[in-house]
């Protein structure tokens, strides 16, 4: 769906991409406590298990909210063509 800045639409991806930045936030926290963690005691299953994790939630975040920027910068909410995603 096509938008322009400041209408509805736009509007509503700006609350989505805050929304999406403080998630990427907190995963990154979380992944930097835990490294932090797995660095000073030592690896063990259960350290290393939370900070695989947490990176992979972190990178998920990332990703939404890089998608969601990139439909923003587009004035487009239509699905990105995979040749625009890897560029």
């Amino acid at each position: 769906m096509k938008f322009k800045t400041g209408d509805a639409t736009d509007t509503a991806l700006c609350i989505a991409l805050k929304h999406e930045f403080l998630r990427c936030d907190d995963a990154f926290s979380d992944f930097s406590a835990s490294a932090v963690t797995m660095i000073t005691q030592g690896e063990n299953r259960r350290i290393v298990y939370k900070t695989y994790n947490s990176y992979a939630r972190f990178i998920q975040c990332l990703y939404e909210f890089m998608l969601g920027a990139t439909a923003r910068d587009r004035h487009d909410t239509a699905r990105l063509p995979a040749e625009t995603a890897g560029t």
